[in-house]
């Protein structure tokens, strides 16, 4: 027998076991597992709630649907199932998600304590800040004495150092929530939009003064929007960390660890980073 065949044996073999194995390993969950884990592993279907073209977390192009997805994708390939998505607003997601009506949400969903009295957090995939689009004409005249330093607005916390802003951002939100519970931002007036594009369009037409999202938002926006950079002053650096997680019912604690499991192994694996990546570092996704 030639070397060539016994290599070919060898590899259908090995991915042969692989498939026993993993067989034997879904046997052993649905046998031994309670819950929702054994739910859907029995149904071979997961029901998941996201926020609809929250980009680049979820968006409306079937070929890049979003890094979310993209993990709901992955969590069924490796599960053997099938998934069945529905959209929401977050305090939709976070009622569904408590009532059980939903298995799991995703979708560019913030660690909030307020939440996490209705549902539990997974691992937090994605560590972003919180950042901003601000109109150019806020920012201090600068001057040129060397016995003055120039104000620099990098981060979120510096616009504490500029005249009053209107500042919008989309309602319902943990940036909200911060600045209405941080004194430092006080100054600012504070106009609620329904959704982050309203909110980012009020800015570009110049009716509001500062945009505020998360970072992994607003990167995705400057790609889709790349002439954003050339009018607008983009405030990216880091704040304070802002955990993005997905959402697990509560009383589900086995399924909640191994989502934490699923997500450590992506990131151990680099597939996170690969996703992220994929949307953040090309425009491809914006292709139809």
């Amino acid at each position: 027998m030639s070397l060539v065949k016994l290599k070919t044996i060898f590899i259908l073999f090995l991915l042969f076991t692989i498939n026993i194995y993993s067989q034997n390993f879904q046997e052993l969950a649905i046998k031994n597992r309670k819950g929702l884990l054994n739910k859907i592993l029995t149904k071979k279907e997961i029901i998941v709630g996201v926020q609809k073209n929250h980009i680049p977390y979820t968006t409306e192009n079937p070929q890049y649907p979003g890094v979310d997805i993209e993990i709901i994708q992955l969590l069924c390939k490796y599960l053997g199932i099938q998934y069945k998505i529905v959209y929401g607003t977050i305090d939709e997601l976070v009622q569904w998600t408590s009532n059980k009506q939903i298995d799991l949400a995703l979708g560019g969903i913030s660690v909030d304590i307020n939440r996490s009295l209705a549902v539990n957090f997974s691992y937090p995939y994605i560590i972003t800040t919180p950042a901003g689009i601000l109109n150019k004409r806020k920012l201090p005249r600068e001057s040129f004495s060397i016995d003055f330093p120039k104000t620099r607005i990098q981060n979120l916390g510096d616009i504490i150092n500029l005249p009053k802003l209107k500042i919008a951002i989309k309602s319902g939100t943990t940036y909200e929530t911060l600045l209405k519970e941080n004194q430092e931002f006080s100054r600012h007036e504070i106009i609620l939009y329904k959704t982050n594009k309203e909110a980012l369009e009020s800015v570009l037409n110049g009716e509001n003064d500062l945009f505020i999202s998360d970072k992994v938002l607003i990167q995705a926006y400057l790609i889709q929007n790349p002439g954003i950079k050339e009018q607008f002053h983009i405030i990216l650096g880091n704040y304070i960390e802002e955990y993005i997680s997905a959402l697990v019912p509560p009383d589900e604690l086995e399924f909640l660890i191994f989502i934490n499991t699923f997500l450590k192994e992506l990131e151990r694996t680099e597939k996170l980073k690969t996703l992220l990546s994929k949307y953040l570092e090309s425009n491809k996704w914006l292709e139809k």
